[in-house]
């Protein structure tokens, strides 16, 4: 982990921070959840009884509950895992640069198709030995 690029918010710590929270955000939908499906199964006496739906309530929150912090969690780790997959992208590819337009590749000097005499230039085919133009033996 780079300083630098943690300052400049090129490197975002928002994935492992999500992680945390959302291990603390199941943990007390979870508790919630028991602490529902327990007080309504206590004596109205304690003041926690709300009715005979309440263990069905509790146990809709524990399910429903974790599964929906679940996809909203993974949702926001998706969104910034997508910029921590760019940004390395754009690092291995070399920053500074317009990827919308790449860097031309130098012009090279386009070689001539066949063979030529090494004197005069004259075109020769390929079995030749000598240059029909002035007689100067052909290199292979």
């Amino acid at each position: 982990m780079n300083f630098e690029d943690f300052i400049n918010f090129k490197m975002f710590i928002t994935t492992t921070f999500m992680k945390i929270i959302y291990v603390i955000g199941a943990i007390l939908i979870t508790l919630g959840s028991l602490l529902l499906m327990v007080g309504f199964s206590m004596p109205y006496a304690y003041g926690l009884s709300i009715g005979a739906g309440g263990i069905l309530a509790g146990l809709a929150l524990l399910i429903f509950g974790n599964l929906g912090w679940r996809l909203l969690c993974e949702a926001i780790i998706v969104v910034f895992s997508i910029h921590d997959r760019l940004v390395s992208i754009d690092s291995k590819l070399g920053s500074g640069s317009n990827p919308a337009a790449p860097t031309p590749a130098p012009a090279q000097p386009q070689q001539p198709q066949g063979k030529f005499c090494n004197n005069c230039g004259a075109k020769v085919s390929p079995e030749t030995k000598f240059c029909s133009n002035c007689g100067t033996p052909v290199s292979q």
